[in-house]
């Protein structure tokens, strides 16, 4: 954080937005922490607020104050073989999701291939706009601490003959639930890579603190799920839907998509 500290006023703002959003601070371990700084009084100085987050926050790698991290909203389209488009975002996020969307609506391919790989984003609306121009069903269910949030598709744009999606360990947040939602929801898609990152929680974040315009606060509000399953639905064995390859290798895993496509018996 620099020479940046919190304030005793953007310490409680934080507590707060804890305390009416935060689902499941008190499910995760150690959190008895929370206890310290809940006990210390208005007459605390700052000093000791700031070092309580420092020393605390960053355990979870969840819920911390950090260094805002600019979202890369670049979106690539590659034409790898006929009838199919193969589109890379680096951030699932409004702009990048609408770009990829409308072009792919003009072009409609009979083969889309998203590359989520080493992609997140924290946009769940995003997330769920791109899943749904493709699946139809209940694309996702978010669990607030006071109510539960349903996103439904019921007239997808798109009907492709077959959809792919290119995972790694970095497709992360927001892609991770679209990919999830989308292998869930259609049975045209398969998973080519490796497992993702795994984590079925939502984040928002909170900046404009006296630390600095630069330090925001990232805060766990909601869990995802998909007809139930989160992002373990993405590692079933058993599945001839998800196809476990080397992610950094792009041939093999094209290849691994033409080697579904003709056992498929798709004729493109």
């Amino acid at each position: 954080m620099g020479d940046h500290s919190l304030s005793v006023s953007d310490a409680r703002r934080i507590l707060e937005l804890y305390e009416e959003s935060y689902l499941f601070f008190d499910d995760i371990d150690g959190y008895d922490r929370r206890k310290t700084l809940l006990s210390m009084n208005p007459g605390r100085s700052s000093q000791v607020m700031n070092a309580w987050f420092r020393d605390n926050m960053p355990s979870d790698e969840l819920t911390r104050v950090h260094r805002r991290v600019h979202s890369d909203c670049k979106v690539s389209f590659e034409y790898p073989f006929e009838s199919a488009v193969s589109v890379s975002l680096k951030s699932i996020e409004k702009d990048a999701v609408c770009r990829a969307v409308t072009a792919l609506r003009n072009m409609m391919p009979e083969i889309v291939i998203l590359d989520l790989r080493g992609t997140s984003g924290s946009d769940a609306d995003a997330a769920m706009e791109l899943a749904g121009s493709i699946a139809s069903g209940l694309l996702c269910r978010q669990r607030f601490r006071r109510s539960d949030r349903y996103v439904v598709s019921r007239k997808p744009s798109m009907r492709p003959y077959a959809v792919f999606i290119l995972t790694d360990g970095y497709t992360r947040a927001a892609a991770e639930l679209a990919a999830v939602s989308l292998y869930v929801n259609s049975e045209r898609t398969t998973v080519i890579g490796s497992e993702t990152f795994g984590q079925d929680i939502g984040l928002e974040t909170m900046g404009g603190l006296s630390a600095g315009p630069s330090v925001v606060f990232s805060m766990a509000s909601y869990r995802w799920s998909v007809r139930g399953k989160g992002p373990e639905a993405l590692r079933d064995r058993e599945s001839d839907r998800i196809v476990r390859c080397d992610p950094e290798d792009t041939r093999g895993c094209m290849v691994a998509v033409n080697r579904i496509l003709c056992e498929r018996g798709w004729m493109g």
